[in-house]
């Protein structure tokens, strides 16, 4: 494996926000941004044991007990896999009840079924529903030798919509294609899942980085290689290929009591601070939001009549590298204001707890954005409305 230690998906994406020139940074509103976003993290203590405490998560041993023989590592490890191999493109024309959503309990996990209340999942929401409503129908769906070779109507009835859903999941012959090809290579390469395909890179190397993940998941899977080309020049966004192995990071993060003491089981080497965030439609929309994005009106008058936009095109390069650029800015501003609460308290920052003593990364900025852009969502506030495209990329 190459070694490498920047991220191709900074240096591109600063080049294409120059180089695009349509979305722009709010320098003022972005610090404010920083701030907002520094004190709620901070007061909710977000951190990335949050991953944990969503209910539809398929959750892996903690570190003190993790073991590559325990059936909960390799399970965990090919869920997200295939979560992540399929996690795009979930914007829907239609609202409400009428867009695509997958029904089930409330919680998947909780041992008793029996009048448990039921909910409609949406978004990404309903991909991960869909997938863990399988397994508890004893559909081995996880399992790259299942999905690589199972019938086409077998992942049309897993994914199949809630009642009053009026439309079927997006891309449904893309995600078949993906699926395919990815269980393919795990099972002709690396015995069948994605815990192997991670134990042999850490008989590699040792001191294992995300960034080492990243690199060699774009090289192996096809499905994984998020580059455009801009002007003649590749422009990396990696978008599916960053969440898979900030999911993974997000998963086994040890628990505040022994993260001190036992490195991540996964990343022995560290590195999630070299990712980015994960320039998808979603984000950018909360960055515009906080004032952090500037739109021109050309480009506000697209999204507001729903044009589609290409994909590579002009415009939506833009969105995606300023996405990227401003994210790495809110971080470094987070970083300034870490910096200035050690100097005020004394405290200390490192550590793996709640609060100022979690390492920021662009990775959790992204998903506390997420979040937020979620709730926002529910709440009905108005937003600029997303670029609309249909890509396999995000």
């Amino acid at each position: 494996m190459s070694e490498m230690t920047v991220n191709p998906v900074i240096e591109s994406s600063l080049w294409a926000y120059k180089a695009t020139d349509v979305v722009k940074l709010n320098d003022s509103s972005l610090k404010a941004a920083a701030k907002h976003i520094h004190t709620r993290m901070l007061a909710e203590g977000y951190n990335p044991r949050t991953w944990r405490t969503q209910p539809l998560h398929m959750l892996p041993p903690e570190a003190e007990e993790f073991s590559w023989d325990d059936p909960r590592t390799t399970a965990s490890l090919d869920w997200i896999f295939l979560i992540s191999s399929l996690n795009f493109n979930f914007w829907s024309e239609k609202c409400g009840s009428e867009r695509y959503g997958v029904q089930l309990r409330e919680s998947w996990t909780s041992g008793d079924k029996d009048g448990e209340k039921v909910q409609v999942f949406t978004g990404y929401c309903s991909l991960v529903a869909a997938i863990n409503r399988a397994l508890e129908e004893d559909i081995s769906f996880i399992d790259p030798e299942f999905y690589s070779t199972c019938p086409d109507e077998t992942v049309a009835h897993i994914f199949r919509p809630a009642p009053r859903s009026k439309e079927p999941i997006p891309l449904l012959k893309e995600r078949i294609a993906i699926m395919r090809e990815n269980g393919r290579i795990l099972v002709e390469n690396y015995g069948g899942s994605f815990a192997n395909f991670i134990q042999d890179l850490q008989e590699e190397k040792p001191k294992l980085t995300a960034l080492d993940v990243v690199m060699k998941v774009t090289e192996v899977f096809p499905s994984f290689r998020d580059i455009t080309t801009y002007e003649g020049r590749e422009v990396y966004f990696l978008k599916r290929a960053q969440i898979l192995v900030a999911e993974t990071w997000a998963a086994f993060f040890p628990a505040p009591s022994t993260s001190n003491q036992i490195p991540h089981r996964i990343f022995p080497g560290g590195g999630i601070h070299q990712l980015t965030m994960f320039a998808d439609y979603r984000v950018p929309q909360i960055l515009h939001h906080l004032g952090v994005l500037t739109y021109p009106p050309p480009l506000l008058t697209l999204l507001e009549s729903g044009h589609y936009f290409e994909h590579g095109s002009k415009e939506e390069v833009s969105i995606r590298a300023a996405s990227v650029v401003a994210v790495e800015r809110v971080r470094d501003e987070i970083l300034a204001l870490r910096h200035q609460d050690k100097e005020t308290a004394g405290a200390a920052t490192s550590g793996g707890g709640s609060g100022a003593d979690v390492p920021i990364s662009s990775v959790l900025i992204d998903f506390y954005l997420w979040d937020a852009a979620k709730r926002i969502e529910d709440d009905g506030e108005i937003v600029v409305p997303a670029h609309r495209i249909r890509s396999i990329w995000y």
